[in-house]
Order: C-alpha cells, then sequence, then structure tokens
C-alpha cells in the first residue's frame, strides 16, 4: 500500500515505512545531486545571486508538497 509517498507493508510484526521511490523520483528531478559534510556550508547566510532560484525554489515546493 502506498500513502504520500510512503510504502507501507503491514506484517504480523508490526508496520513497515520506507520512501525509496519517492526519494529516487525527486533526485531524478534535480540534475544534480551533491554531497556535503553538514546541512549548512560557508555561504548559508551570504546574499548572492538569486536568478533562477524562484524557479528551484517553486520546484522543490512542488516536488515535496505534493502541488501540481
Amino acid at each position: 500500500m502506498s500513502y504520500l509517498g510512503m510504502n507501507l507493508k503491514i506484517t504480523n510484526d508490526g508496520i513497515e515505512v520506507d520512501m525509496v521511490n519517492y526519494i529516487e523520483e525527486i533526485l531524478k528531478e534535480f540534475d544534480g545531486v551533491c554531497e556535503y559534510t553538514h546541512p549548512a556550508d560557508d555561504k548559508l547566510f551570504v546574499n548572492g545571486d538569486t536568478k533562477g532560484a524562484s524557479k528551484d525554489s517553486k520546484k522543490f515546493h512542488r516536488i515535496v508538497s505534493w502541488e501540481t
């Protein structure tokens, strides 16, 4: 059974939940995947060029909030 991107498997031992397929689909939507050692880099609070940020922001919110 699937609900909001979660795969649910109900067994006698309990309920298993994973979001592997959902996460794989999100990663396909974005061209590059970067790895970081921590969630914030040295540019976290630096105002820089925001060209294209609006487009990426809308894409991100559409994907993670199930908007169409």
